[in-house]
C-alpha cells in the first residue's frame, strides 16, 4: 500500500488578520498502490507559533487529521482534496516549513 500527499500554498490565497497572516493550504492524498488504506492520517508540520485555524475533508484528533472521505477508507487509485487555512501569527510574509506527511 502506498499514500502520498502532495501539499501547495494556494496562490492569490494569502489574507492579513488582525494578529499576522493567514494563508490556505491545499493537500491532494493520493492511493497509487495496490490495496485501499485504512484510517489515512495527515501529520502537520508548522513553523513555531502557527496553527490551524480551519480545515475540510479532514477531522482533527490533537495534532493529527484523519481523512473523512470515503469514511476512513482510500480505496486504490482514488484521490481526495483536503485543506487547512494556517495562522501565522506576528508576520507579514508566509514563512517557509509547512508539509504534510501520511501516516497509516
Amino acid at each position: 500500500c502506498h499514500v502520498n500527499a502532495a501539499t501547495t500554498a494556494r496562490s492569490g490565497a494569502t489574507y492579513q488578520v488582525s494578529n499576522g497572516i493567514e494563508q490556505i493550504y491545499d493537500v491532494v492524498v493520493s492511493n497509487d498502490g495496490s490495496c485501499a488504506v485504512n484510517n489515512v492520517i495527515l501529520n502537520i508540520q508548522l513553523p513555531a507559533g502557527a496553527t490551524v485555524t480551519s480545515s475540510w475533508n479532514v477531522q482533527a484528533n490533537g495534532g493529527l487529521y484523519t481523512l473523512t472521505s470515503y469514511e476512513g477508507t482510500l480505496p486504490v487509485g482514488n484521490i481526495v482534496n483536503a485543506g487547512f487555512v494556517i495562522n501565522f501569527p506576528n508576520t507579514n510574509t508566509v514563512p517557509s516549513g509547512v508539509s504534510v506527511s501520511v501516516d497509516t
